[in-house]
């Protein structure tokens, strides 16, 4: 639910604008922007961020948490959230509270987070200065017989989705001067995953210069 201390620490003292990207199934309802389970979780962890930034005053940042109305109180019960909050008060200290909207390639009233709840999309304020968390989903869905338009036609939202179906390593098991040993053949998950991430970052800095 959370992230690493030299992070929390980070945005603690300086509070910069932060995106979370996360693409959920593509199933589902095409009249709401689609969030993931992950996601949701990261805007109750935000949550709890904002509890203890705020010193439990839930009307500083209740109406900008991206969370349902009235939903504070019962997600303030929940054992994970008051883990989360007690570690954060050790590494917080009281300020100014993050909003957390929402984006999509195309924009909806509503957002849905899957398996849970569905509340008014939050339009994110790019030009202030207000700490601002933007849960996003790049992701264009289409339908069966459909193409993605322009650059984008014949990429596939997801595929990227369990990389283990895509590459996996092979374990052989043999006797050896130590006994039984195992041997790896071929590329494992961890380093094309390593690789997709490194190609993915060079492209995005590619486009950027270009730009």
């Amino acid at each position: 639910m959370g992230f690493a201390r030299e992070f929390i620490k980070e945005i603690n003292e300086g509070m910069p604008h932060i995106v979370i990207v996360d693409t959920p199934s593509p199933r589902g309802d095409d009249n709401v922007m689609r969030f993931s389970r992950a996601t949701r979780d990261r805007a109750n962890w935000f949550a709890a961020f904002n509890d203890v930034r705020a010193e439990g005053d839930i009307s500083r940042y209740e109406a900008d948490s991206s969370l349902p109305p009235g939903n504070m109180a019962e997600l303030r019960k929940w054992h994970e959230y008051v883990s989360a909050r007690r570690q954060l008060k050790a590494w917080v200290a009281p300020g100014p509270t993050y909003k957390v909207a929402h984006w999509a390639p195309v924009p909806r009233e509503a957002a849905f987070f899957m398996g849970d709840f569905q509340v008014p999309r939050l339009e994110p304020d790019l030009g202030g200065e207000a700490p601002l968390v933007v849960l996003a989903n790049p992701a264009i869905y289409v339908r069966d017989g459909e193409d993605l338009p322009g650059a984008l036609k014949g990429s596939r939202s997801y595929y990227f989705d369990g990389p283990e179906q895509l590459v996996k390593e092979k374990l052989l098991y043999g006797f050896g001067a130590h006994g039984l040993e195992t041997r790896i053949v071929g590329t494992t998950t961890e380093e094309f995953t390593d690789a997709v991430q490194r190609r993915i970052k060079a492209e995005i800095r590619r486009l950027l210069e270009r730009d």
